[in-house]
């Protein structure tokens, strides 16, 4: 062997023993000297059965090691007292980590801690930099871990507590993200969980397992650590307070890399969330969300929600709700729209789900949401029990299901488009209580554009009552198509609605003194039908007589048919109303007026005033009235039994009715009448009215023949104590007027005139009867065909058909006396 050779080896056996030696003394000095070292450097006190470092490979291990804190220890160190069983650090960086403030390791093992932790106060000082750290595995057997904050306030515990992660980076780069830390795979059990980070909140978990890569953890609960008085006292600047309880909760796949939180299928099943809602103005929010969270698949199985208002009243309840999220999804991006997360799709199912609106409340027996469909079934809405002022309402809805083709929000406002809506057998009771309207505040239009292209309700009954007068509609049928809704804003929003279908049966309205009533309704938007309409009074002529404080008519009224043709528009703030053509058919209209109750001597508008004074466009272009019957009776309180007036075979066309807020060519009103004035003589008479003139003025003319004037005697004989006989050929009048009085010509043509004084007992007088018929004229040939009628002054509180009587009363007076 070459000399050189061999005192090669010998340095080398040389440089090994002295090496070996270093490596056995450096082991028997940390055996010894160690602790002494630590108590004299640190404020630690540690003890432990044997220590052993590999300074070739890096490897360290301790076993039986025991820590306390020293006392009067510095306040800005962590308080640490435990044991740990056994300490194992795989292929630690010795000179990285005392040269270079870096430390990576292959692998770092804890078995059974048994630690005690009490954190200092938090400091205002700056952070050293920190340190970095490279751990490819991280193993924590069986540790006993109890965390308190500097006042000794419980902030983390757990037991039986394992851990296994791999991959750990923690570094500068990490520093500043939400997420500082990093990993690649774990494991992890434990028992008894409990962590408060507040003075709200405690978090506890009975038990937590990973087993094939999911998670699952046991009898989760959030429980508020003040009652919900003290947390408004407390936090009044908070809106929330939650209280939560999960029976399971799992989920696989976790992921956490810099600033994302990735989960898969998360599963919670039977969870409990209340919350108390308080008036606490919302705080202002953060501008941006720096998390990327994605959970790819979310069910919420058996859950139980409930959220009660700062009155400690329930505002909204569910006991069984399951809820399905495919790839939800929540980042900066997403966080600043209107709805701060997207997702691919959803499944909602609840049952017996409660919501309080104000004074009512809203039951689903069940329902069923996903973002293209929804079905609820067994709907109601009452009014809270007790409640005695608002409205009173009472709906059931059986079902509501729909059709949606998409939607979304922005802008705080919803865009929807939904395919079909569909309602059956509904019924609904509303009584509406009569009070001061108070000021609403203006509340911003949450809807952008709402289209149905669909909506059909089918078998809905309806009462409504307001002062004990109830309206009751039978077997409402609706149809409508391209129901569109929406506006900016801060506007109201404009309905538009391109065509429907109305259809009733039976209606019952019951006012003060009359039951209105009709058979059947047919309504769409080009023409409508109501069949068998009436207006009946509730009580009979003296009764009605007795009830009311001044003169008022009672009607008796009969329609078989009332049918029009044109369009309309009810829906808008401004409605409209144009009928092209207009059928009254078949009515029967009795009018009674007993003058023994006071006059009402309130001023009493004309037609035209009235139609001018309308505050939305009206516009009948034609009307018909076909085969009508009118009598008007009146009494007096001497009269015995009522006068009466009777049109039969009453036709009638009115042209051109409008209201002031119509779009029309003309302003006159033409009316034409034919009828058999008291069964048998024609009558026929034009008459025009004006709604451009402020006056109110109008024209009426026409004729009577062949009246026998034993006719008149249903009226004259009660009201007047007479009898008329004779012949009236002819009576004609042509009279112009406005709201002030009337005037014009008139003509009449009689013969062998005579009239019969009576007394009460309705026998002749015989003095009286020849007075009378000394001063009365028996045939017209000694008059002019017409005379003139000189003005007639009208009493503003009388009507226009009073009006006209006493123009033909003035006449009658100058050519039959």
């Amino acid at each position: 062997m070459k000399k050189w050779l061999k005192k090669s080896l010998i340095a080398l056996g040389v440089l090994a023993g002295v090496l070996l030696l270093l490596n056995i003394g450096f082991n028997i000095w940390l055996q010894r000297g160690l602790p002494h070292l630590i108590k004299k450097k640190t404020q630690y006190q540690v003890h432990y059965q044997s220590l052993s470092v590999d300074i070739f490979t890096g490897n360290i291990s301790a076993h039986a090691i025991n820590i306390k804190t020293l006392p009067n220890n510095n306040p800005k160190i962590p308080k640490i007292e435990g044991t740990v069983e056994q300490i194992e650090i795989g292929r630690l960086g010795l000179y990285d980590a005392i040269f270079n403030n870096e430390i990576s390791s292959s692998r770092l093992n804890i078995v059974r801690p048994h630690l005690t932790v009490v954190l200092p106060p938090k400091s205002n000082e700056k952070k050293k930099k920190n340190t970095t750290i490279a751990l490819d595995e991280l193993q924590i057997t069986e540790g006993h871990l109890t965390i308190f904050r500097h006042d000794h306030q419980k902030l983390l515990s757990a037991q039986k507590l394992s851990v296994a992660v791999e991959d750990i980076a923690m570094n500068p780069t990490t520093e500043n993200k939400k997420i500082p830390i990093v990993f690649s795979k774990y494991h992890l059990s434990g028992e008894e969980i409990y962590f408060r980070p507040d003075d709200v909140y405690a978090f506890n978990a009975q038990k937590i397992r990973t087993e094939n890569q999911q998670m699952s953890i046991e009898n989760f609960t959030l429980k508020p650590l003040v009652s919900f008085d003290e947390f408004q006292k407390k936090f009044p600047k908070k809106r929330n307070l939650f209280d939560v309880s999960v029976q399971a909760i799992a989920f696989t796949d976790i992921v956490l890399t810099e600033d994302k939180i990735q989960l898969s299928d998360v599963q919670l099943k039977h969870p409990r969330l209340k919350m108390f809602t308080t008036s606490a103005a919302p705080e202002k929010k953060e501008q941006s969300f720096s998390y990327k969270v994605e959970l790819k698949n979310v069910n919420f199985t058996h859950s139980e929600l409930e959220i009660v208002k700062p009155n400690g009243q329930r505002n909204f309840y569910t006991p069984k709700l399951d809820l399905a999220v495919s790839n939800f999804r929540m980042n900066e991006d997403t966080a600043q729209g209107d709805l701060p997360f997207n997702y691919e799709t959803f499944d909602i199912r609840a049952e017996n789900t409660e919501y309080i609106a104000g004074n009512q409340n809203i039951r689903v027996k069940n329902l069923h949401i996903t973002p293209h469909a929804f079905v609820l079934n067994g709907n109601t809405v009452s009014t809270l029990q007790g409640n005695k002022t608002g409205n009173q309402i009472q709906l059931n809805l059986q079902q509501l299901k729909g059709d949606v083709e998409d939607w979304k929000i922005k802008d705080n406002q919803l865009f929807a488009t939904i395919n079909a809506i569909h309602g059956k057998n509904f019924n609904g009771n509303l009584t509406a209580i009569s009070e001061t309207p108070k000021k609403v505040k203006a509340i911003k239009n949450a809807i952008g554009k709402l289209t149905i292209k669909e909506t059909r309700l089918d078998n809905f009954h309806l009462t409504y009552s307001k002062n004990n007068q109830p309206l009751h509609v039978k077997n409402i049928h609706l149809k409508m198509n391209n129901f569109v809704m929406g506006g900016k804003i801060n506007e109201k929003p404009k309905i538009e609605l391109a065509d429907y279908q109305l259809n009733t049966g039976t209606l019952t309205y019951q006012t003060q003194y009359y039951n209105i009533r009709y058979g059947q309704l047919s309504f769409n938007n080009k023409k409508f039908n109501i069949d068998d309409l009436s207006v009946l009074p509730r009580y009979s002529r003296a009764q009605f007589t007795r009830m009311i404080s001044k003169e008022a008519d009672l009607y008796t009224i009969k329609v078989k048919s009332v049918s029009g043709k044109g369009s309309w528009n009810f829906l808008n703030t401004t409605p409209s109303l144009e009928v092209q053509h207009l059928l009254v058919n078949g009515a029967d209209a009795n009018i009674f007026r007993s003058t023994i109750p006071p006059d009402d001597n309130s001023a009493r508008p004309l037609y035209s005033q009235l139609l001018r004074e309308m505050k939305f466009p009206l516009l009948i272009k034609n009307m018909d009235i076909k085969n009508a019957h009118l009598v008007y009776e009146e009494d007096t309180e001497n009269s015995v039994g009522a006068g009466k007036i009777i049109l039969a075979q009453l036709n009638g066309n009115i042209q051109n009715l409008h209201s002031g807020k119509a779009k029309t060519s003309s302003r006159l009103i033409p009316i034409r009448i034919t009828a058999e004035f008291m069964n048998d003589s024609p009558l026929k008479a034009i008459w025009t009215m004006n709604t451009a003139s402020l006056k109110d003025e109008f024209t009426i003319k026409g004729t009577l023949e062949n009246l026998n004037a034993e006719k008149i005697n249903h009226f004259i004989t009660p009201y007047m104590k007479m009898k008329a006989e004779g012949q009236i050929n002819r009576l004609s009048f042509d009279f112009k007027g406005d709201k002030t009085g009337i005037e014009g010509v008139q003509g009449i043509d009689f013969e062998d005139l005579k009239i019969t004084v009576l007394n009460d007992a309705g026998e002749k007088r015989g003095f009286l009867t020849g007075v009378a018929n000394l001063f009365l004229r028996d045939n017209s040939k000694k008059i002019p065909n017409q005379i003139e009628i000189n003005r007639v002054e009208r009493e503003p509180h009388r009507s226009f058909f009073n009006l006209f009587w006493q123009g033909i009363l003035s006449g009658l007076k100058k050519q039959l006396i």
